[in-house]
């Protein structure tokens, strides 16, 4: 439903009230199909986060953005700072421009072809990603009527036309969620009055509370205005459309997350599975034993003269001398020689010998590697069970079922766990935390531990993201009324309890240091009580 085009168009009132007389200084990207407008008011600054996602197409005012050191790219430079006039919607497209004193900007959501575009006297354009019919596009742009208020369709007060059954496929902008109601309520109006109908559904978009729904039995959460009696999951209420989407994609992503674990789960299984094949193969060899001693055997009575050898014999009868004397047959290879057959044997022998040592070798491996896999198997059925969710509320408190720790979201999208006391440190640290989360305490004083999630490369973690977790490390400890604290920090993997240390208690192999003010960063969104 937040894809629909009269929920943009609420979407799009909202924001050009809140934005308007604002200036755009800046656009930049730093993720891909993500770019940024950076507005400012006199002190105040706003943020509208675009995505040309095809899939996850949207528009978003963020309060404040980190915007990183390096890695980012800017956009659309020749034609800033440039003040915002307005910002609308073209009628029944889902199209938004951002109107400016020297240029426009749209937002164009259709399809693969998602993008953001900027034009200048309709003449000049420059494109967010790449772009195949400009001419074309600038055209039509320019040719589009675009509102500031919200629409509904003039024919539906044309009294006169009939109604077909199917009339709204006529009109692909009212969407699937719409025709969706649309048939629910007609079916149950005893007047059936369609277009008045219609008319209450969009004015419940125009005016009503946008909400979150989460779908217990399906674990699905969908962006709504529409209440059905049927209806028996949770419900939260949002003031605007802007919040209601904001917490709909944190919460996409914490979902996006958990299918990323899922699929890391089954490699875990598949690994194990060709692990544990390889680990009964290998035992199965070693259970025949070694045969070097029995091919040098061969190969000494081979040595000995043996009357009448021809070659293309497949086997040879000879007495046994390391056996009582008792008569073997030996198998030849019918076209080698007598002395190729005897070399053939001590070769034998020796790859017998190196093949069963490196069996040896490649068993144990084989097995250390199923208990490592078997450890991040545990490691993960932990996390999951930790990680159960309930649906987030807005704004103030949030619960996540079998998490017992300090939660919070920095920056909408990291999440941020805290310790309540020395057994809930050990809880965070040596049974929820995993192998790559960073992990942070105030030096030399006691305190919670905090573990920060991050499943990429260290490398590419920006150091104020670090620094705002550290801050939080050092408002939950002793330390947390000095201007300034030291906060050591490192990865979960360099952190180890050995038997014996009281709780709360651990060491670090290896360790940073970072100098910050105690606080919760106003990044920071608390998802649960204290």
């Amino acid at each position: 439903m937040f894809k629909n085009y009269f929920t943009l168009n609420r979407h799009t009132i909202e924001c050009n009230e809140l934005l308007k007389g604002y200036t755009l200084i800046a656009c930049f990207t730093q993720e891909k199909n993500k770019l940024v407008l950076h507005f400012k008011n006199d002190d105040r600054e706003n943020f509208i986060e675009i995505s040309t996602d095809h899939q996850t197409p949207y528009f978003l005012i963020k309060n404040r953005y980190n915007r990183a050191k390096k890695n980012t790219l800017s956009f659309f430079n020749n034609f800033l700072p440039s003040k915002l006039k307005s910002i609308s919607i073209a009628e029944f497209d889902r199209i938004i421009k951002f109107e400016l004193e020297s240029s426009s900007i749209f937002f164009l959501i259709r399809g693969k072809e998602t993008n953001v575009v900027l034009i200048k006297d309709s003449v000049e354009l420059s494109a967010f990603k790449k772009l195949k019919k400009v001419s074309e596009l600038l055209q039509e742009l320019t040719n589009l009527k675009f509102t500031s208020s919200f629409t509904i369709p003039s024919f539906l007060y044309n009294i006169e036309e009939p109604f077909e059954t199917n009339c709204l496929n006529q009109y692909p902008y009212f969407g699937k969620e719409i025709k969706t109601e649309f048939e629910r309520r007609f079916s149950s109006d005893l007047n059936n009055d369609w277009k008045k109908v219609l008319i209450e559904i969009l004015n419940e978009i125009k005016f009503s509370q946008p909400f979150l729904i989460t779908d217990t039995l399906k674990n699905e959460l969908s962006f709504s205005f529409f209440l059905n009696s049927h209806l028996q999951d949770k419900v939260e209420f949002y003031s605007s459309v802007n919040e209601a989407l904001r917490f709909f994609l944190i919460n996409k992503n914490r979902r996006n997350n958990l299918e990323l674990e899922t699929k890391f789960e089954q490699k875990l299984e598949d690994r194990l599975f060709k692990l544990e094949k390889k680990r009964d193969a290998l035992m199965a060899r070693l259970e025949k034993g070694c045969k070097e001693e029995y091919y040098k055997q061969i190969g000494n009575l081979l040595l000995m003269k043996v009357p009448e050898f021809k070659r293309g014999k497949n086997e040879i009868t000879v007495e046994n001398t390391f056996d009582s004397n008792n008569l073997i047959k030996i198998e030849l290879i019918p076209r080698l020689n007598l002395k190729e057959n005897i070399e053939y044997y001590f070769e034998k022998a020796k790859s017998e010998r190196k093949e069963y040592d490196t069996s040896k070798i490649l068993l144990n491996e084989t097995i250390k590697n199923i208990e490592k896999i078997m450890n991040e198997k545990q490691s993960e059925m932990l996390n999951q069970a930790h990680l159960h969710e309930n649906t987030m509320k807005k704004g103030k408190k949030h619960s996540h079922e079998g998490i017992k720790f300090r939660q919070f979201i920095l920056f909408d999208k990291y999440f941020v766990y805290v310790g309540k006391n020395s057994k809930n440190n050990d809880e965070l640290t040596t049974g929820f935390a995993r192998q790559n989360d960073f992990w942070f305490h105030a030096r030399n004083v006691s305190g919670s531990h905090v573990v920060l999630r991050y499943d990429k490369s260290p490398d590419d973690i920006q150091k104020n993201i670090l620094e705002k977790a550290a801050s939080i490390a050092a408002f939950y400890s002793k330390a947390k009324t000095s201007s300034l604290v030291p906060v050591s920090y490192t990865q979960k993997k360099y952190v180890i309890k050995r038997k014996g240390m009281p709780p709360g208690t651990v060491s670090l192999l290896k360790e940073k240091v970072l100098l910050v003010r105690p606080e919760i960063p106003k990044e920071c969104i608390k998802v649960t009580d204290e």
